[in-house]
């Protein structure tokens, strides 16, 4: 899933993706970790850059993290590797409450959508046909007496 607003360059991409990742610098010891963490991030649906050759929204490659190698980011938060388990858990949780409310607002809406239906469907069975109102009139008329039958 590609979100709208994707950054503009690298190095916007790098930034979006330390502060989901929680490293605030990419050094020879830890780019493979920002790498794999940026594609678990990727897994869970969210993308920072768009492949235009491939048409696909990624996390940044090995090699674009590797050559920023020394970069430094600002960001709020730092993971250690335990404080990293318990966020991936914290996102698939959001992600996973966030689809169930989804699905439910869409069962919803169709079940709404079945009762107008149904009740469209309700009040044309109970319209009369023309002859059943011709006659009801005719009914009505001779009761007070304008036509006889």
């Amino acid at each position: 899933m590609v979100q709208p607003n994707l950054p503009k360059t690298l190095e916007e991409a790098l930034q979006v993706q330390a502060d989901f990742v929680g490293i605030s610098k990419i050094t020879k010891n830890n780019a493979e970790k920002f790498y794999k963490r940026g594609k678990v991030i990727q897994a869970l649906g969210a993308v920072f850059i768009l492949d235009e050759k491939r048409q696909i929204g990624r996390t940044a490659t090995l090699p674009e993290v590797k050559q920023n190698i020394g970069k430094s980011f600002n960001i709020p938060n730092e993971y250690d590797d335990k404080k990293w388990e318990a966020r991936k858990k914290q996102m698939l949780k959001e992600i996973t409450d966030t689809l169930i409310l989804a699905e439910k607002s869409w069962e919803a809406e169709d079940d709404r959508k079945e009762e107008d239906e149904k009740s469209f469907l309700d009040k044309d069975a109970k319209k009369k046909t023309i002859n059943e109102e011709n006659e009801e009139a005719k009914k009505k008329l001779e009761d007070i007496g304008l036509v006889s039958s």
